[in-house]
């Protein structure tokens, strides 16, 4: 039996535009480094990961086109997110033959473990078509309406790499026309009716969004 396999995709077609940095956040430097190259290397070096591809916006080229050669890229760049990714899933199937997971991670969350990606896997490879890293709520929610409180409880704050069975997550994107409403590709999969399942995630493994983010990045660096 052919061996199949298992691809990363990581997301860095954005333009970061909350975080008001000069360039797409994605390209600052962290460390010595820029930001996405510590997700990158995070991918590169796991042993369950087949093939990592990093999806970028051409008109990015001359930050991307820095990086080794050695680098896979895809270019997409989509009005929003899902369109991203819906772009980028269309030109992975050309390009690789015998997929059967999938993980989509943000290159902005860039204190992603081997941990985190060994629970996404565990959880797919149990034959979950759906999982995403998550962390408990700790704070007191309000709804910002009536000021009600929201039982966290009952909440979970999540996260990437989410993972996914291939050919369900194709289907899923090709059944959608319009993503608005859509936040992240879990919502997009459970819109045909696959329940996804969370993993444990990390509270290192936040998304740099704000000033404040990269700053915090910056000093765990």
């Amino acid at each position: 039996m052919s061996h199949k396999k298992t691809i990363a995709l990581i997301l860095a077609s954005g333009e970061g535009a909350r975080l008001g940095a000069d360039i797409p956040k994605q390209y600052l430097p962290l460390g010595d480094k820029m930001m996405l190259e510590w997700s990158l290397y995070q991918f590169q070096n796991h042993a369950k990961i087949d093939d990592v591809y990093l999806v970028v916006n051409s008109a990015h080229k001359h930050f991307y086109g820095v990086l080794p050669n050695t680098v896979n890229i895809i270019e997409a760049a989509g009005a929003s997110r899902q369109e991203t990714v819906a772009q980028a899933l269309k030109k992975l199937e050309l390009l690789e033959a015998g997929i059967k997971n999938v993980l989509i991670h943000d290159s902005a969350r860039p204190f992603v473990d081997a941990k985190i990606i060994d629970n996404v896997l565990d959880e797919l490879g149990w034959g979950t078509k759906a999982c995403y890293p998550a962390i408990d709520c700790v704070d007191t929610v309000r709804d910002k309406n009536s000021g009600n409180v929201i039982d966290r409880e009952n909440l979970l704050l999540v996260q990437t790499p989410q993972g996914f069975d291939f050919d369900a997550l194709i289907k899923s994107y090709n059944s959608i026309t319009h993503y608005e409403g859509f936040t992240d590709d879990v919502s997009i999969i459970q819109k045909i009716g696959i329940k996804a399942l969370a993993v444990e995630g990390s509270r290192e493994n936040f998304k740099i969004t704000t000033k404040f983010d990269y700053r915090l990045a910056k000093k765990l660096i």
